[in-house]
């Protein structure tokens, strides 16, 4: 599916891929600088396009999981790097959420960690 693709969907995609391609809502609002109903737009396109895929629904953590810019499949699985960020990402959404909430975001963050871990394992 072809994806409308303005300034902020590319704000939106450039921020999933600094945080290896996963990011709460929370967290695109904060590093786009757009308003939560702008960020919300933009991942009911990317959502549509099949680009995005929840990973924790309640908590709005999504994975990039297509880039709509180059419409090529990313690879994403097994790399360190992209395991770390995500943690990172999890945990800056943390004392706002609420005590669920929380408990699935550590329980993410931890996963991720330990994905890490075994990547390092295996290539060291």
């Amino acid at each position: 599916m072809t994806i409308k693709i303005d300034e902020n969907l590319q704000k939106v995609v450039t921020v999933f891929k600094l945080t290896g391609n996963y990011a709460t809502t929370g967290h695109l609002v904060k590093e786009t600088g757009l308003s939560r109903p702008t960020v919300t737009k933009r991942l009911d396109r990317l959502d549509s396009a099949n680009c995005t895929e929840y990973v924790h629904e309640s908590t709005g953590f999504r994975r990039l999981v297509r880039d709509p810019r180059d419409d090529k499949t990313m690879e994403v699985a097994g790399d360190t790097n992209a395991n770390v960020a995500s943690a990172r990402s999890l945990l800056n959404d943390f004392e706002e959420a609420s005590l669920e909430e929380q408990h699935g975001i550590l329980a993410h963050a931890i996963s991720e960690l330990e994905n890490a871990q075994r990547n390092l394992q295996n290539n060291g």
